[in-house]
């Protein structure tokens, strides 16, 4: 009898030293569980901000490029009509009024006079063309830019939405292994 009462012993004791370090483990292990997925959340918190405000970001730039383009092909549509009707002018007139002009001055100084006229009406012309070149220039820059800026949201959209379902696997993962733990402690 002795035996058996000294074996009961050292089991009883053996299970309280086996209860008292398996016990306060389970809720440290709850808590970390717990402050893993806080912190998972937080994380995918800030994540969002973040990328909404790239995102918000990006937009407005895109906006932004898109109202200027529009008042670049507005300036191109008005130089170019102006242009076509200088050239139509011309067509229809000839460099013969041009001729004439000069042909009809009355003395050598109205004649100077007329030839400047001619000269500056000529730069115009020119410089005009130039701009609208100029303005071409812009608009193929500015459409350039908007289609990077359209690629670069849409980049940073595809990123933003992998990176949600990447935090949406840890989650679910954290959850099932959160699951599996409670039932185990059950059990």
């Amino acid at each position: 009898m002795k035996r058996s009462r000294k074996q009961h012993i050292r089991c009883g004791v053996a299970l309280a030293c086996v209860l008292m370090t398996a016990v306060p483990s389970i809720p440290v292990q709850a808590s970390e569980v717990n402050n893993l997925a806080n912190k998972t959340s937080n994380l995918k918190n800030q994540l969002d901000g973040l990328n909404q405000k790239k995102i918000d970001q990006s937009d407005n730039e895109v906006y932004r490029l898109e109202a200027s383009l529009k008042i670049s092909y507005n300036n191109e549509e008005k130089q170019y009509e102006n242009m076509k009707t200088r050239i139509k002018y011309m067509y229809e007139n000839g460099s013969s009024t041009m001729l004439t002009l000069l042909l009809k001055a009355d003395s050598m100084a109205d004649f100077l006079n007329k030839a400047d006229f001619i000269e500056n009406v000529t730069e115009y012309d020119r410089n005009m063309l130039e701009n609208i070149v100029k303005v071409r220039k812009g608009i193929e820059k500015q459409e350039k830019d908007l289609k990077k800026q359209q690629q670069e949201l849409s980049d940073l959209k595809s990123q933003m939405d992998s990176e949600e379902q990447q935090l949406k696997n840890k989650a679910d993962a954290t959850s099932t292994d959160l699951n599996d733990f409670n039932k185990k402690l059950k059990a």
